[in-house]
């Protein structure tokens, strides 16, 4: 089987964490897939692949390169990639290509921040709350966080800010919500949650250092604190595949703020310390059962410090 990860671009890690995790089912080649045909992984993976680009590319089109190049699964990690796919799914499904992605409404609902936190409100479930004017929350908030309705990541952010401000920097944003302010440490959770409904696994890591969104120092903690949540999320999205929260640890207790519907840049410590998702995944496919491969959460203060490495070619010592 041939395994392509979309938007590989700089992604090396995480293309040898799904790498060493799939050898263990043999026959299994992962090929880094971009649409760039000279970013960082074109020069560094041994099975690169320029795909067309996502998501301006028919999906017919895409499919015939795909069963050209012999391609059987896809593994998106970035959201537009998830949303392609997800929308596109039974498409790719029919032609005997299947993606890492869950069904459609659930990756809308996640990529979206304002039905994101609307469905979380409906399934009674503690997120912070979203709206398209600050004016729409809590006349009690006194600060607020302004940020793109869609997407992932902080680089379009603004925190801590009066309602004036949080206003005048929404103008600076295509497509902005408001959300209040609220302190406290940050977790991201990676789970995976498989076509019958079960959570198989998951991962719960303190996001220790963050820049441009992204944790470059995360450690593991203790999981149980967030079992609930993370059963009642995964499963009043009908979530499927792999998926990353986000939670803040608020003087309320743990506060929902997004759900990424794909692997993270930072969802290499999680597949570290045993979160199978990618052979999960592939015995689904097969239409074999996952869970004979068992998932025992261990490692608690196991750390990911994400460095910059420089590697060397065409030397012979």
């Amino acid at each position: 089987m041939r395994v392509a990860v979309t938007s590989a671009s700089r992604k090396i890690p995480l293309l040898k964490s799904l790498d060493q995790q799939l050898r263990d089912l043999r026959t299994i080649e992962v090929l880094a897939a971009d649409s760039d045909p000279g970013c960082i992984a074109s020069f560094v993976w041994p099975h690169f692949w320029q795909m067309p680009k996502i998501p301006t590319t028919d999906p017919r089109e895409l499919i015939s390169a795909m069963e050209h190049k012999g391609i059987d699964i896809v593994i998106p990690t970035r959201d537009e990639d998830a949303e392609y796919f997800g929308f596109h799914r039974q498409l790719f499904t029919d032609a005997g290509i299947e993606a890492m992605v869950s069904n459609n409404e659930s990756v809308q609902i996640c990529v979206d921040k304002l039905y994101f936190a609307q469905r979380m409100a409906e399934l009674g479930i503690q997120a912070i709350a979203t709206a398209l004017d600050p004016a729409d929350l809590d006349s009690l908030i006194s600060q607020f966080v302004v940020k793109e309705r869609r997407g992932s990541g902080s680089k379009s952010m603004f925190l801590n800010v009066n309602s004036k401000k949080a206003k005048e920097f929404a103008k600076t944003i295509e497509n902005p919500v408001f959300q209040p302010y609220v302190s406290g440490p940050e977790f991201s959770v990676d789970a995976y949650r498989s076509r019958a409904g079960k959570v198989l696994g998951f991962i719960a890591r303190s996001r220790d250092l963050v820049i441009q969104g992204e944790s470059q120092v995360s450690t593991i903690v203790d999981p149980e604190p967030f079992h609930k949540l993370v059963h009642d999320v995964m499963t009043g999205l009908d979530f499927q595949g792999h998926a990353v929260l986000q939670f803040i640890d608020s003087p309320a207790g743990l506060v929902c703020i997004e759900c990424n519907p794909r692997l993270g840049g930072a969802s290499t410590l999680a597949l570290k310390a045993g979160l199978k998702s990618a052979m999960w995944f592939v015995l689904e496919v097969r239409g074999e059962d996952p869970t004979r491969i068992p998932f025992t959460p261990t490692h608690i203060g196991g750390r990911l410090v994400r460095i910059p490495k420089d590697e060397f070619y065409g030397f012979d010592i």
